[in-house]
């Protein structure tokens, strides 16, 4: 009998344990990332902006009949500051988007040239880029994105000392730009519509002859080459 009573006593007790264990709430599922309910931006819509930086690259100025003589490569650096415009459509992650910038720059350099008698120079003093964008929208707020296109500005060559009236001169080139960046869109109320941005481009504005202008040389032709690598920063406003 104490047998009997001490068993029913027993599954009394884990029935009561079963009961109270199924009325307890079930713990929440871990999550597998950090930034998963991290609210997303919208990156959707027109923006303007401002942007500056540096640049540096290389430059070469060959007469390229005989006697052929070159620079060879040689630095030019500087900086830059100007204007950004554009438009961003966001499907999902995916942006979409057109930029157009017109900076302002002072770059520039030279070298020894014509029998290391002269010096020659290359600077370039505007660039304006039309490009596309393709970007993936990160959580938190982050956006990386790759672009390219159309770029346009100046090649100004020129050698000193002068002679004969001589002097060099600028033209205007069309070439062609490629890069990427990232960007941080900013949250709290007041600066929803803000957001910042690194930058990197390549710039390619190809080559011009010239001829007794930037040899000095009647029946002579200069051949100036330009290319830049731009790393600049940037804020802009969505509307």
């Amino acid at each position: 009998m104490k047998q009997i009573l001490a068993g029913l006593i027993l599954g009394g007790a884990l029935i009561t344990n079963s009961a109270s264990a199924a009325d307890l709430p079930a713990a929440p599922a871990p999550q597998w990332s950090w930034y998963q309910n991290v609210e997303t931006y919208d990156w959707t819509g027109p923006y303007l902006g401002i942007n500056g930086g540096g640049a540096f690259g290389r430059s070469d100025q060959t007469q390229v009949l005989p006697p052929v003589q070159s620079t060879g490569n040689f630095d030019i650096r500087g900086g830059l500051v100007g204007g950004t415009a554009g438009f961003n459509l966001q499907v999902d992650r995916t942006v979409f988007g057109l930029e157009g910038d017109l900076d302002w720059m002072h770059v520039s350099g030279a070298a020894a040239c014509r029998l290391a008698a002269f010096t020659c120079a290359t600077q370039s003093d505007y660039l304006a880029t039309g490009r596309a964008r393709l970007g993936y929208a990160f959580p938190a707020h982050w956006l990386g994105y790759a672009t390219g296109g159309v770029a346009f500005g100046d090649i100004n060559q020129s050698f000193s000392p002068v002679f004969g009236g001589n002097g060099g001169t600028i033209n205007n080139r069309l070439g062609w730009t490629v890069g990427g960046g990232v960007q941080f869109g900013l949250w709290n109320t007041w600066s929803s519509h803000w957001s910042v941005k690194l930058e990197y481009l390549y710039v390619d504005l190809g080559r011009f002859n010239c001829t007794i202008a930037c040899s000095g040389i009647p029946g002579q032709t200069t051949a100036t080459t330009l290319q830049e690598n731009i790393v600049r920063m940037g804020v802009d406003y969505r509307f």
